[in-house]
């Protein structure tokens, strides 16, 4: 019998006994000594040591642009002078229903030493479409019902020009139709009106 009671409270204390599947570095303790738990509750936050992850969700419109081992261009912004690279390693299987965003995660083989979890980073993602399409300062987007639109010169006036528009970074926006390397695009510091004539200045 007292064999039999021993047995039992070694069971229980093994219950009691967290072992991680890999070697790890804790990176946040939800719970507090004392703290009462239930059967599924997180204690720990871990992951493996030397391995990182950039995390970011993408807006659902720019799926057909992403995909696997795509590079990029990161700027953290505690380090703006430092851009970096990385390469997608990840893309979620279903995009976010409240959110409408999809989560795509980004690796590389040697990270800046700079870099620690928790960052905010901006992410450029090079593509063909990037290459090929028009990028434009984000000032000079119009929107109406859902619909993106910029200032253009057509016979010396004024005239609206629907876009389609890609990726942001920055103060930069990708466009991509409605425009082409002989579009007039008009920055204007005050208002304009239809058919306004308007004198463009050569740089």
């Amino acid at each position: 019998m007292a064999q039999a009671q021993a047995n039992q409270a070694q069971l229980r204390t093994q219950k009691q006994h967290i072992i991680s599947p890999f070697d790890a570095v804790v990176l946040e303790r939800k719970v507090s000594i004392g703290q009462y738990v239930k059967q599924g509750d997180a204690l720990l936050s871990i992951a493996p040591p030397q391995q990182k992850e950039l995390i970011a969700n993408v807006d659902e419109r720019w799926l057909p642009q992403l995909s696997l081992n795509q590079q990029a261009t990161v700027l953290a912004d505690a380090f703006p002078q430092q851009k970096f690279t990385a390469h997608i390693n990840y893309i979620a299987p279903a995009v976010s229903d409240s959110r409408g965003t999809i989560e795509i995660r980004l690796g590389n083989s040697q990270w800046p030493d700079f870099l620690q979890e928790g960052m905010t980073v901006s992410i450029e993602l090079v593509t063909t479409a990037t290459q090929q399409s028009i990028v434009i300062p984000t000032h000079l987007l119009q929107q109406s019902d859902n619909q993106y639109w910029v200032w253009i010169a057509k016979n010396d006036t004024a005239q609206r020009q629907n876009i389609g528009v890609g990726l942001r970074h920055l103060d930069k926006i990708q466009v991509l139709d409605g425009l082409d390397s002989t579009s007039q695009l008009i920055d204007s510091k005050t208002p304009l009106q239809l058919n306004q004539k308007v004198n463009l200045q050569k740089e």
